[in-house]
């Protein structure tokens, strides 16, 4: 595949990804003096600015020479990798890597995803150490994670070994069940942040008490290390789901009993709906942010009409990048379950991004996203939280308290559900069609999820209860 590639960049750049596991971001910014040719060493800065020490391969040293000798441009720069065209420079962000990458794999005949191409020589790293034997603490220090559950999502691909790593038997520790049990599903879709660091948690609990397979008693001591009741039952349940995964293979596993601390299902928040004018209002308030003349008002007030006439998450909308946006409306990659779905988009809608967008470009710097923040860089949920609660405060409306009555950025996703529902048309078939069009819009994976807005909706209900009452009048009659 290496050798398909024919460019002025040349073939380095996949040579250093695959043997050490390099991001192309890497590549980016390697300059020759983070070379230690004489100790072996490739010094990188990753993600948090955190300085590593890599091996340095004789064949990963012989290939960086033959690049300085017969492909590198001549340049006044100690940058290691540099475009194949004058001015010669550096590459402007990993995403032109990625694309060379995506090139060699194509003309290798292998099928290739648009963007993150170099990245996956890194999942291949990792599957390929896995299936070799390698632990995954091995894996995770060689690709610079802080934490075991980034290397699981890696090392997904391989579920047979993860089966092998789960089934316990043998003498596996606990630990190891755990983080193949978090890979497993999440291959599946899950993502398991706070669970799997829950469940981690739970694991070393078992560790220190000697245990090596689950124990009821030991789930149990564990659930009731916090004061909450509900909590609690959160935590037993965790188990409970464990345990069952991996009795299924291995009997030695016990399975907590149910309902000690009661059910951990949590209740779900009702919905806070808003108005088409508290929208406009909302809106409004957004594009008086500051600093004034700056791109921040903009990039709000455009999102949040975003959000509010298309129903998209908000980290759906913050990952949008330029080639996202097509004549035929937004391509949202990797939603909430991992799936890719394209969204229509109204001509006003069009038309409000693309004014949005003239401005958008004028901004200096190497990030693609489409909304960013003032520093150019992607916009992040939790700036988007602080922004919605401004605007939420300088038009007045009630921020609430607890979970059932708060409104937040996610409030703009339900009122859409709610005004498209309202425009359900009569008819039990029609109902019934509607109904799973917008469950499958709005990336339901159950279309209970979407039925439930009419129970949590109190105008939605008490139209039903009107609707009913109509039926058994003129039933009666």
């Amino acid at each position: 595949m290496i050798r398909t590639l024919r460019s002025g960049f040349g073939t380095e750049p996949l040579s250093c990804c695959w043997p050490v596991g390099l991001r192309a971001s890497d590549l980016v910014l390697l300059r020759w003096g983070d070379i230690d040719w004489k100790e072996g060493w490739i010094s990188v800065t990753g993600k948090g600015r955190r300085p590593t020490r890599l091996p340095l391969s004789q064949e990963l040293g012989k290939a960086l020479v033959a690049f300085l000798q017969h492909a590198r441009p001549p340049a006044d720069t100690d940058i290691v990798f540099l475009r194949s065209r004058a001015p010669w420079g550096r590459f402007r962000s990993h995403h032109a890597i990625s694309a060379i990458v995506a090139q060699a794999i194509r003309r290798a005949g292998v099928s290739c995803p648009a963007r993150g191409a170099a990245h996956l020589l890194r999942h291949s790293v990792a599957t390929e150490m896995l299936r070799q034997g390698a632990s995954l603490q091995d894996i995770a220090e060689l690709l610079r994670h802080r934490s075991l559950a980034t290397t699981q999502i890696y090392a997904k691909v391989d579920v047979r070994r993860l089966r092998q790593i789960a089934l316990a038997g043998g003498g596996a520790m606990l630990t190891q069940a755990v983080e193949s049990y978090l890979a497993v599903r999440r291959a599946a879709g899950f993502e398991l942040r706070s669970d799997g660091a829950q469940l981690q948690n739970f694991a070393r609990f078992s560790n220190q008490k000697k245990k090596r397979f689950v124990r009821a008693q030991t789930a149990i001591d564990w659930a009731a290390l916090v004061p909450s009741l509900p909590h609690r039952a959160r935590r037993l349940g965790l188990v409970l789901r464990l345990a069952r995964y991996l009795r299924a293979e291995d009997a030695r596993h016990e399975i907590p009993p149910e309902g000690i601390f009661g059910k951990d299902s949590r209740p779900r928040p009702a919905p806070f709906i808003l108005s088409p004018a508290d929208i406009r209002r909302l809106v409004g308030a957004a594009s008086r942010l500051s600093p004034e003349g700056s791109l921040r008002p903009y990039t709000y007030s455009t999102l949040f009409a975003l959000l509010a006439c298309t129903g998209l998450r908000v980290s759906e909308a913050c990952r949008l990048v330029f080639e996202d946006i097509t004549p035929d409306g937004l391509t949202i990659r990797k939603t909430k379950f991992r799936k890719s779905c394209l969204v229509s988009l109204h001509e006003t809608a069009q038309a409000g991004l693309e004014r949005y967008l003239v401005r958008r470009r004028r901004v200096a710097g190497g990030d693609d996203h489409v909304f960013v923040s003032l520093r150019g860089r992607a916009l992040q949920t939790w700036r988007v939280d602080a922004a919605f609660r401004t605007a939420v405060q300088a038009i007045g409306l009630p921020r609430g308290t607890g979970r059932r009555s708060r409104i937040t950025p996610h409030s703009l996703r339900h009122s859409f559900v709610v005004r498209a529902l309202e425009t359900c048309p009569p008819g039990r078939d029609r109902i019934t069609q509607h109904m799973l069009a917008l469950s499958t819009y709005i990336g339901h994976s159950r279309v209970a999820d979407t039925y439930w807005y009419l129970e949590a909706t109190p105008h939605l209900l008490q139209d039903i209860v009107t609707a009913c009452e109509t039926f058994m009048k003129g039933e009666t009659s």
